[in-house]
This record gives structure tokens, sequence and C-alpha cells, in this order.
């Protein structure tokens, strides 16, 4: 137990002194980036370390103080249909301000609805009692942001903007578990729960599955097919841009050696986007990552049998080698509702050489469009918050991001 204090006690200290060393080093930056919120939490929160998983991010990643990390889950209308969200105010987003007056949208599209294989069934359908914040058979409902609250039969987590676990399990006593009224396309209905709650024993209470990041304007899951955490993997697959002798190119004006990473067009938007998918259930992260990015950006799903043995050889090469774990967590999509939502593992592998990648024709398969080598730099437009991911691979590598004279800081 000491050990297991005076771990933490590093740290926490460790964490806020680098907080605290990016206010002083750049004034013009108030906060680390959304993403790296959960870090901010931590350094301040009496949950035990184990609920959150580090890598080497890094911390001095800037953003606008007035910008919404819920911003792309506000989209409207809901993508792939005419459905229009409540609108949010953006002091109404976080769950943590109570707003009485909030009627969002219900919405689910009929392709879930029908049934299909990777989708649950309704939370009033029979014989469906789905295991919350467990591993529930091979459905992976544990969300890597930390505990939900199941309230009114939805998945909800925690408080908005904060993504511990501190913030999460907002407990009640039975007698408080009354009906509410019923939703339109759903009958409404409250769960007493006795699973495991911070405070340790198993009271009752009452949950409501809640989007990590805030209130979308819209319940009901969209087009996603799990209740809660939807877990998806990005593969990120990047190489120094050369010129014809082999040599790395450097950004006239940063310096910087320019990285590039493979990307695809997804069909559904026409945005670009790192390719990558749902994680299947049973599945681990790591065949996930390389069947995405075979399928999307190598087309192996039309390939022979003898091609696809061939390309699937020529990839363990490089999803064996050392990778770097770039995210874990929430994803600002704007799939995402207040009970259903997208978290992702974002992953880079890096082809230094450029030899593995060099053997390989890209071609795009299955959910992309079009699929091409992409110079990194603040200038890509991507889809979801994946040009996140990207800017921390860029400053990982050391790779030209931007041409300012501070990198990653702007007022």
């Amino acid at each position: 137990m000491a050990r297991w204090c005076l771990a933490r006690t590093v740290t926490v200290v460790s964490l806020t002194a680098t907080l605290s060393a990016v206010a002083v080093r750049y004034p013009s930056c108030r906060l680390p980036h959304p993403l790296l919120h959960p870090f901010r939490e931590l350094a301040y929160s009496s949950v035990p370390v184990h609920w959150f998983n580090f890598y080497p991010v890094s911390m001095l990643s800037c953003y606008n103080p007035n910008e919404n990390v819920h911003n792309k889950a506000h989209t409207s209308p809901y993508p792939g249909s005419k459905v229009e969200r409540s609108k949010v105010p953006t002091d109404k987003v976080s769950w943590r301000v109570e707003w009485e007056d909030y009627k969002p949208v219900e919405y689910t599209a009929a392709s879930v609805l029908a049934g299909p294989t990777w989708a649950d069934p309704q939370i009033s359908a029979k014989n469906f009692s789905p295991k919350f914040n467990e591993k529930d058979g091979q459905v992976e409902r544990r969300s890597l942001s930390g505990l939900y609250e199941i309230k009114n039969g939805r998945p909800r987590v925690c408080a908005g903007g904060s993504v511990g676990p501190g913030a999460c399990l907002q407990l009640v006593t039975t007698s408080q578990c009354v009906r509410e009224p019923k939703l339109v396309g759903q009958r409404a209905q409250w769960y007493p729960s006795s699973r495991w709650h911070p405070g340790g024993g198993t009271p009752h209470k009452c949950h409501l599955r809640r989007n990590p990041s805030g209130r979308t304007g819209l319940v009901g899951r969209g087009l996603l097919g799990r209740w809660g955490p939807n877990h998806a993997a990005d593969p990120i697959i990047t190489r120094w841009k050369r010129d014809s002798s082999g040599n790395k190119i450097a950004h006239p004006i940063s310096g910087k050696n320019i990285l590039q990473f493979v990307a695809i067009k997804r069909k559904d938007c026409g945005e670009w986007a790192i390719p990558g998918g749902m994680v299947d259930p049973g599945e681990k992260i790591s065949a996930t990552l390389k069947r995405e990015f075979m399928e999307e950006a190598l087309n192996s799903l039309q390939k022979s049998r003898a091609e696809k043995e061939e390309i699937e050889k020529q990839m363990n090469r490089l999803f064996n080698q050392e990778h770097f774990v770039v995210y874990k967590g929430y994803v600002d999509d704007p799939r995402n509702t207040d009970n259903a939502w997208i978290e992702t593992e974002a992953v880079n592998y890096h082809d230094e050489p450029g030899e593995t990648m060099d053997n390989l024709l890209l071609e795009a398969g299955d959910d992309a469009g079009k699929v091409k080598w992409v110079d990194i730099s603040e200038k890509l437009k991507l889809y979801a918050n994946h040009g996140d991911f990207i800017k921390l691979v860029a400053e990982k590598w050391g790779a030209h991001w931007n041409e300012d004279p501070v990198p990653g800081c702007h007022k």
C-alpha cells in the first residue's frame, strides 16, 4: 500500500508540475488539448491510477479555451438522416450543469433496429439483459473512460468534460427510482442495480447512460450498434517523405522532416480519415488494427487467397514491430448520441526505412472510396478528431506540423 501511495503521489506531482510548466512557458495555452483532460483530472483526483493507461503523448498541445471538446458530436442533421438534434448551448453541454428543460430528440437508425449481428436489441426487448461496465460474453461493454451510469435503462458516462471515474456513479436510493414519461418510440424503464460502485457495498442505484463529453441533443443509438461504448481501432501508418534519391524531405519553413500517413476518403461522408473500424466481439485490438488497414487501404477483401497471404506477410513485419499507442478513449464523432458513443485505440506503426510500405500497392476497399499517402501538417481537415491523433504522432517523431515559431500553441 505504501509503495502504491508513493507511486501515485509521484505521478500526481509530475502531472501537476508538467501542466503548470505549460501554463508558465506558454501563457496563451490555458488548458491542455481536450483529449488530454483525463490527465488533468487525475492530478486532482482521489481515484486510483489503475483506471488510466499512460502513453507517451505530449502534454504541450494547446487549444482555444472557448473551443468545446464536444464539437462534431453536435453535427445536425444526424449523419445519414434528416433528423435534427436538439440545440445544446455551449454552457449546457456539461452534465454537471442542471438543465431540467433538456429534451433531446430520440433516434435510432432503421439499419440498427433491423437487428444485425453487430447491434444490440432495444432496451425494452425481452431476454435482453446486458451486463454494462463488464465484459458481456464476447461483447466489451467496459468503457476506456471509466464506469458509466445506467439510468432509465440507458448508459451514460460520468460528468461532461471529465472522463475520470471520480465524477462517476451518482448514487440514489431505490425510492428515487421513479418511472419517467414515455419516450418516443420506446418504453421508459428504471433498472435498479447492485453492481460495484466507488464507495463500496451494494446499494441500489439508478443510472442513465450518458455521453462522456456531455449532451449531444439526441438520445437512442443513431447509427451505432451498441448501447454505451462502441469500440473501434485506428491504425496510423507513417513514413518519411523522401525525394527520388531516398533522402528525407524537410519543410522549407519549419526545417523539420515531413511525415506522411495513409489516409482514406470515407464513402459515407466524403471526409478524409485514418483507416479503421469497429472491434468485432471477442477480437483483440491488435487484430482489428491490422484487419481494418488491410481491408480499407489494401482492399484485401477482394484479393485472392494467395494475394491476401502475401499482403498479410508484409503487414506482419510492420505490425509486429515496436509501436506507439497514441490515444485510448472517447472520440468526438458525429454519430455519437447521449446513450451511444465511439471509443477508440489509435496506434502508430512507423515504417522508418519505408521499405515495407513501398512494396505494397495502396488500393481502397470496404468503406473507403479513395486511399493515398498524405503529408502531415496542421492544414489537414480530417474526420472526427483524427487530426488530434495525427498531431500527437507528428510531435512524437519531431516532424513538421506547422510554421509557427512555437510549435503546437496558438492564441
